[in-house]
């Protein structure tokens, strides 16, 4: 083999590596996470997703928990609102798993939020990522037990049609919890929230209904 070849084949082999769907730290290889490995649906299917989210209607809630990047190092409880930057996971009383989670590379080929319906918690829980039980929070304790009556998704579209989950609402007869997707909050200011405009790179979990009409939530989404 001559040395065109060999620098040939170190520069393909360079080349692979680059573009790979995963990175090694540490001898352990880490998967970027994508909509096909947290296996969620599609937004764009709308018939889909509308069944798929209905069928947990008339359960209970009854294992919460965050899935949170190491590098958030500051509380994610404010009392009107949590925060969280990788996942919420949901166990509901029918067994079954309702997961928000962001991905590095969704349906539209860029970051954004997806749902997902298996247990998440294997996958997201490594080195990076801590996964948080917020079940016995004050915030979450108030909704645990009551029956969903009702779920509801917004989405935003961009001007090139793409569409974007934006907002999750779990209704209850009496009490309501909403997930947003929002920009990365100003850490320096917490528990003050600049806004809440639609960006696919942070969650907030709203329990006070009132922020959303505050900041005029609905402005944003549809």
């Amino acid at each position: 083999m001559n040395r065109f070849n060999l620098l040939n084949i170190i520069l393909l082999n360079l080349l692979l590596s680059m573009i790979s769907c995963n990175y090694k730290t540490k001898g352990k290889e880490i998967p970027i996470i994508t909509s096909e490995y947290v296996e969620s649906i599609n937004i764009q299917d709308k018939k889909s997703f509308e069944k798929k989210i209905h069928t947990f209607k008339g359960n209970q809630i009854e294992y919460i928990f965050y899935a949170i990047v190491n590098y958030q190092e500051k509380s994610y409880d404010f009392g009107r609102f949590h925060l969280c930057d990788q996942a919420v996971l949901i166990k509901f009383s029918n067994g079954k798993w309702l997961n928000w989670v962001w991905v590095e590379k969704g349906f539209n080929g860029c970051p954004e939020i997806n749902l997902s319906f298996k247990d998440l918690r294997p996958e997201l829980n490594d080195e990076f990522t801590k996964i948080i039980n917020v079940t016995e929070t004050k915030e979450w304790v108030n909704i645990k037990g009551l029956v969903l009556t009702n779920i509801i998704y917004k989405s935003f579209q961009n001007a090139k049609k793409e569409l974007f989950l934006s907002d999750l609402i779990f209704k209850f007869t009496d009490k309501s919890v909403t997930i947003c997707a929002i920009d990365e909050p100003d850490q320096n200011i917490l528990p003050n929230i600049k806004n809440l405009s639609f960006l696919p790179n942070w969650t907030i979990i709203i329990f006070d209904e009132s922020m959303l009409k505050e900041f005029k939530r609905g402005e944003y989404t549809k």
